[in-house]
């Protein structure tokens, strides 16, 4: 048991006491150690020690820091050796479902001598739960000495923590431990927006004044334009050269294009006016000087974005090109023009992706080739990524097509090999001509180069430093082309006028979201195109006496988003009014809007994203967040208020969806009448899921009949046994098992295509799945079964409440019950009300916290329960 000792405004004395553990043998000698309402933290090679996780209140406005940590009544276990802890893995069936474990290392990291770890406490950060500021510790109440190879338990554990010196950005809300903290990022710029830029393609851009303002426009002072993309600074220029911008003036910039923003098909730069201007291109001379140059290498890159791999955490990009499954050889095609005659090597490199790990050996081996001559090949081990490197010697690369060829050999020493290729790019000989009209490349002299196919109006830059480009002026025009000073290994792009890109020019939208007048305690966030869909929603609401407001994405992104449509936007808009907008404080978000992980359509699956997910990294998966956008208060993912979302993809789809919600309370249901339905999975490793049934039903058996239906037992009659409970009108059913995206159970008792066949229902349930990723909602090319379920009109479920990641057992059993006892409790009038408190009551646990982030719900979070 955890108890606080002492606690001030200066300190807090806290003692851990453990009666005893269990340890299980395995078979090489070494003990699985467990204590209950304690987990391990996975780290493969180390030991495998329980854990105990606390919140403890701290107080707003001073640091926290770990003060003494003293384990008392020590007793030593010479006799045990923990077994190692293990990675994480995600483990998929046939029939759709997965299964989270905890795969053992096969040998062992290196220890310094003594005890591990090192202090018995760890202090693992600050949180705000809604306004109640708390210090996240991890207890170890076992730990392990490798000098003397024994176990020592600490009965009794005492830790201080210290509350002292400042914490900026902290405002205190009266009590000690109840507060603010605004996050840094929404603070407002001064500067004055004039237009947005839009662009798609890489290159160099240009606006002109008459385009930005009309030509009755008066000049503009060139110190105070300032070009930022994401609130970050981007160097221009104007020419002509001066110090004002007017009729007849143009400005230049250089943008990699949409490749920038990983959420869109474009990137949106701001032009505005600010006091104290942007940076501007660097002028440098280019005037020829030095030896003629007869020789340039130019980079290309190669990429296709045909995958989507969540579960690769240590991979620098998810989306990736193709799979290689050993033992296999495949070939992609690549075109390289304007090669150039030279005797220097060709660098190529091959940014690859492991995909499988199997202990104890080296898992992949792969060779590559380049139009038939073995470019070499490279061995590596585990989940991670790994850039092959080679000198292609010259003549291998040629104008036109080229062959790329990757060959996965499956001999490193793994039984099983899957590699992914990401994407190559090859540094090439190139002609002094400028193909197009547009010449890039870095010379391996410095001196004077002539590139031909330019004349009279091409514009020179260095691009050596993309984000801080010099503009070049000097140069010569030939009879031939364009001649101009280079500087060795310094990146240098020409162009002629005709290829000057040309950015679409967008006025801001007006908005007033920023306005500290608004006021909300309801908020519906969605496309402006399904907004007039929530007004039956947002009317019921107001005539409930809650102060309502609606919010189109497209201001949002305009504000908060700097124009592009990003999910940290949606975050920041969200946190904004929490902290900003006047009274009564808002206590309730609606996203109404499905969402997709594509975000630029990679796969043309035709999928809408008409809301985007917030991507959070899990123990097993990259999965959608909406607790992460109701995480306002602080820099953590608590969630701070109440959220939830209506997964509309269409206008069509958001109507029913709402009309839903608002046929469910003007018929006057709630929760507080019908059945109780708990479903449970088959007892097995991965948990007792019948037990953790029967230790909710008491808490439901005060207000409802409670029904169980138990696979072990239905069997076959399971998924009819499931749609009866659903068509007689539930109250609330849960399910507590396997499962997958669509489906319930290995056995697949009941599916996403079950949900059509339900008979019409007198009400509709609120649906607990405490399951796996049966809320993984932004999947592109179905609905999950969560979904499914909401937006089967009139039958399904009213609300669910379900996983987009992978849940374990034991956590997911605390975290159902204290949603049971704060639905059931009758102290709270509306489904996220009672959310809210079950997350704040599985918080204070300290177990798996990041059930917190993956548990979403579907569904009105003001929906009135009794």
């Amino acid at each position: 048991s955890l108890q606080v000792l002492e606690r001030s405004e200066h300190h807090a004395v806290l003692e851990l006491r453990t009666g005893g553990f269990y340890a299980v043998r395995q078979a090489d000698g070494s003990v699985v150690l467990e204590i209950p309402g304690m987990e391990e933290i996975p780290d493969p090679g180390l030991p495998a020690l329980p854990v105990k996780r606390a919140f403890v209140d701290a107080v707003v406005g001073r640091g926290v820091r770990l003060g003494a940590v003293v384990p008392r009544d020590v007793v030593s276990f010479p006799d045990l050796v923990p077994a190692l802890s293990g990675r994480p893995e995600m483990v998929q069936s046939g029939e759709g479902v997965v299964r989270a474990r905890v795969r053992r290392a096969g040998g062992a990291r290196s220890l310094d001598g003594g005890l591990f770890p090192v202090s018995a406490a760890r202090l693992a950060g600050t949180a705000f739960q809604g306004e109640l500021k708390k210090a996240l510790l991890e207890l170890w109440p076992l730990r392990w000495d490798s000098s003397a190879k024994r176990l020592e338990l600490a009965r009794r554990l005492v830790v201080r923590l210290e509350f002292a010196g400042n914490e900026e950005g902290e405002s205190s809300r009266g009590a000690l431990s109840r507060g603010r903290r605004v996050p840094s990022r929404l603070r407002l710029s001064g500067d004055r927006p004039l237009a947005d830029l839009a662009v798609e393609q890489r290159g160099l851009y240009a606006v002109r004044f008459e385009d930005l303002f009309g030509p009755l426009h008066p000049r503009v002072s060139a110190s105070e334009l300032r070009l930022s993309r994401q609130g970050d600074a981007v160097a221009f220029h104007i020419e002509p050269a001066g110090s004002s911008f007017g009729r007849g003036s143009v400005l230049y910039f250089f943008t990699e294009g949409a490749a920038l923003n990983p959420y869109g098909k474009e990137a949106v730069y701001e032009l505005s006016l600010s006091r104290s201007g942007g940076p501007t291109m660097p002028l440098v001379s280019a005037h020829p000087s030095g030896d003629v140059l007869s020789s340039a290498s130019s980079l290309e890159r190669w990429e296709e974005n045909k995958s989507f791999q969540p579960g690769l955490l240590e991979a620098p990009d998810l989306w990736l090109w193709d799979t290689l499954v050993a033992p296999v050889r495949k070939s992609y095609h690549f075109v390289v023009g304007s090669v150039g005659s030279a005797s220097e090597a060709s660098p190529l490199t091959v940014f690859l992706q492991g995909g499988s790990d199997q202990d104890g050996v080296d898992d992949h081996h792969v060779r590559v080739w380049v139009n038939g001559t073995a470019a070499g090949d490279v061995v590596w081990d585990g989940m991670t990524p790994k850039a092959f490197s080679a000198s292609l010697a010259p003549g291998i690369v040629h104008e036109g097509d080229n062959l790329l060829e990757v060959e996965s050999l499956g001999d490193a020493g793994a039984t099983y090999s899957l590699v992914f290729l990401d994407r190559f790019e090859l540094v090439h000989p190139r002609a002094l001509s400028a193909a197009g009209g547009v010449f890039e490349a870095s010379f391996p002299l410095s001196g004077s180069a002539e590139v031909s196919g330019l004349g009279l109006g091409s514009l020179l830059l260095d691009l050596t430093s993309p984000n801080t480009p010099q503009w070049l002026f000097g140069a010569s025009t030939t009879q031939s082309g364009l001649a101009f000073r280079v500087e060795t290994g310094r990146r240098y792009l020409a162009l002629s006028a005709q290829n000057v890109l040309h950015p679409e020019v967008r006025s801001p939208i007006p908005s007033a979201l920023r306005s500290r007048l608004n006021r909300a305690e309801y908020l519906v966030i969605g496309p402006d195109a399904f907004l007039p869909a929530a007004q039956p929603l947002l009317d019921l609401r107001e005539g409930q006496g809650l102060v309502v407001k609606a919010a189109s994405l497209e201001e949002v992104y305009q504000e908060f988003g700097h124009g592009e449509a990003t999910p940290q936007a949606i975050r920041d808009f969200i946190a904004y009014a929490y902290h900003f907008w006047r009274g009564p404080l808002l206590r309730y978000v609606l996203l109404l809007g499905d969402a997709s992980y594509d975000y630029k359509d990679f796969l043309h699956s035709g999928a809408p994203n008409p809301l985007p997910p917030l991507l959070v990294k899990t123990s097993y998966l990259w999965t959608a967040s909406d607790p992460a956008y109701a995480a306002v208060n602080g820099d953590d993912l608590l969630p701070d208020l109440a959220l939830g979302r209506l997964p509309a993809s269409t206008m069509e789809e958001a109507h029913a969806l709402v009309d839903k919600v608002v046929a469910f309370e003007t018929s006057g249901l709630t929760l507080t009448e019908g059945p109780a339905v708990l479903v449970a999975d088959n007892p097995d490793g991965g948990g007792d899921f019948e037990s953790s049934a029967q230790r909710v039903a008491p808490l439901l058996a005060a207000s409802h009949t409670v029904e169980t239906i138990f696979l072990r037992e239905q069997g076959s009659a399971t998924r009819p046994a499931i749609a009866s409970a659903l068509d007689r009108g539930a109250a609330l059913m849960s399910y507590l098992g396997h499962g997958g995206i669509a489906v319930w159970a290995s056995e697949n008792v009941f599916n996403n295509q079950d949900v059509a066949l339900l008979a019409p229902q007198s009400r509709q349930p609120v649906l607990l799945t405490m399951d796996c990723l049966n809320g993984y909602f932004h999947f592109p090319f179905l609905n999950s079964l969560a979904e499914e379920l909401l937006k089967a009109q009139g039958k399904g479920s009213i609300a669910s409440f379900a996983p987009s990641g992978l849940s374990l057992h034991e956590p997911a059993d605390l975290f159902h019950q204290a949603l049971i006892r704060e639905i059931t409790s009758g102290a709270h009038p509306r489904l996220g009300d009672a959310v809210l408190a079950a997350q704040a009551d599985f918080a204070q646990t300290g177990a798996f916290p990041e059930l917190l982030s993956i548990y979403n719900l579907l569904g009105d979070p003001a929906l009135r329960i009794r």
